[in-house]
């Protein structure tokens, strides 16, 4: 049976304001910022565990914070939106990006690290969630390829604060490196206040009112209804209901079905089934790309690969994740279909997880370090194109970006700390590795019958033309 499906019922019109560069640059510099970071851990990491006398799946939990709590508690900063003049919470949020890795150059203790660390994980969130509601609102007809470009920032982090990272190690020692650290963050802020709205029109719904009640149009089986027609009738009902009666128990327990079905209506997943189908990928696809992330430079050196040759791993794999990119950008101007690209990339990644131990020779895993590179930073796109691809409604995309980050700022969270917990346990690398490569056949698996689903549909809408 053909699955219900929404029909775009809001001008996908992109803006015409000059301003929309800027927040291309914005979102460009917070994806710099977080995967950055992420490989910096991975150079500090080594470090941190024996400086604060702690084990690998504490450390590891501790330094995926930021990336965590980025997309994790973006729940909670979409309500302190609706409370919060926009600009003013994001000019806040910057700041609790880099000062809190300014102060963890002073602390000794594990606990203050670990909660300067969720300091900036919230700032970050507060930015990123931010800056990709505004970039939506300014490009609702060409997200897909102005958000493609912004990910850059993604390849080129990961390419060059490792390195900076290695060398303030060496340098400065731990201290030094976050004071570094924390001052490269610092660039975040004046990105925020230059955060405003398109000047010429609204081009979909504001944030502000991202969650009110919409008519979005169902197609199923029975024909055509409104799903807000639905819940008003329900609500409707519910008060009666209490009114005639309300001694009768029959009447409160319709009353109370009926709020949960009106409560079931609202919710994203029901309005959007795909959207439901695609998310367990997001949590699985960031459980994978950041435990890659954190652990690439360590499991390296467990292969005896000298630390400042290992750092450069990770460079390598930020050139291949900027040439991943182009093509990506490519595909997406050329106006391809994007989820078959997520799919090849995620087989071709996956392949080089489990052949990663054929050869411990430097120019081998150079070579693995690459192509992952070029698969994981295209693959990590999963998140903004399946989105799209699967809200209807443009008025849900606000929501659907909020649960999106939620979704993937747990596995981070999960990924890094189970991943370090099987390091823990294991003492090897390579057992990880495995992990997470049984992890990303899952997610093959989801996107295919995505790819499915997608094309019966495509194959019923042309039948239904003919007809």
């Amino acid at each position: 049976m053909a699955s219900p499906r929404s029909v775009r019922t809001s001008n996908v019109r992109d803006s015409s304001d000059p301003w929309r560069y800027v927040m291309v640059l914005n979102k460009f510099v917070v994806h710099f910022l977080e995967a950055g970071l992420i490989k910096c851990f991975g150079v500090l990491i080594a470090d941190l565990v024996p400086q604060f006398d702690s084990n690998y799946k504490t450390m590891a939990f501790i330094c995926s914070l930021p990336a965590t709590l980025q997309s994790l508690l973006c729940p909670l900063v979409y309500f302190m939106m609706r409370l919060v003049n926009m600009r003013i919470l994001t000019v806040v949020g910057s700041f609790l990006c880099s000062v809190p890795l300014i102060c963890a150059s002073l602390v000794e203790n594990l606990f203050l690290l670990g909660v300067l660390m969720f300091m900036t994980g919230l700032g970050m969130c507060i930015t990123y969630l931010a800056f990709i509601i505004a970039l939506n609102d300014y490009f609702p007809e060409s997200f897909i390829f102005y958000t493609t470009l912004s990910t850059f920032g993604e390849t080129i982090g990961a390419f060059c604060l490792p390195v900076i990272a290695e060398r303030s190690l060496e340098a400065y020692g731990l201290s030094g490196a976050f004071l570094i650290l924390g001052g490269i963050c610092l660039n975040i802020v004046p990105c925020a206040l230059t955060l405003r709205p398109p000047r010429d029109y609204s081009s979909v719904d504001s944030h502000c009112s991202a969650t009110e009640k919409s008519d979005v149009i169902i197609t199923s089986a029975d024909g055509p209804s409104s799903s807000s027609a639905d819940s008003d009738s329900d609500s409707h009902f519910i008060g009666q209901s209490k009114v005639t009666d309300t001694s009768n128990n029959t009447y409160e327990e319709n009353a109370t079905t009926s709020n949960m079905m009106a409560k079931l209506k609202s919710c994203v997943y029901y309005k959007e089934p795909l959207y439901a189908l695609v998310s367990p990928s997001f949590f699985l696809m960031y459980y994978f790309s950041y435990s890659w992330l954190l652990f690439l430079i360590p499991r390296a050196e467990s292969l005896g690969i000298e630390s400042s040759r290992a750092v450069f791993l990770a460079s390598i794999a930020g050139v291949g994740g900027i040439l991943g990119k182009i093509a990506l950008l490519i595909i997406t101007h050329a106006q391809l279909d994007l989820s078959i690209m997520l799919v090849t990339c995620c087989s071709i990644c996956d392949i080089t997880i489990f052949i990663n131990s054929f050869s411990t020779t430097y120019s081998y895993q150079a070579v693995m370090a690459f192509i992952q590179g070029v698969t994981v930073f295209m693959a990590n796109s999963i998140g903004g194109v399946l989105s799209k691809y699967t809200i209807t409604n443009e008025k849900n995309m606000p929501i659907a970006f909020t649960l999106m980050g939620f979704t993937s700022g747990l596995g981070i969270l999960v990924g890094d700390m189970t991943s370090g917990h099987i390091y823990d346990v294991t003492q090897s690398y390579q057992v990880v590795y495995n992990t997470l490569g049984l992890l990303l056949l899952v997610v093959i698996i989801n996107l295919t019958v995505f790819l499915i689903l997608r094309f019966r549909a495509k194959k019923q809408r042309a039948t239904d033309k003919r007809t």
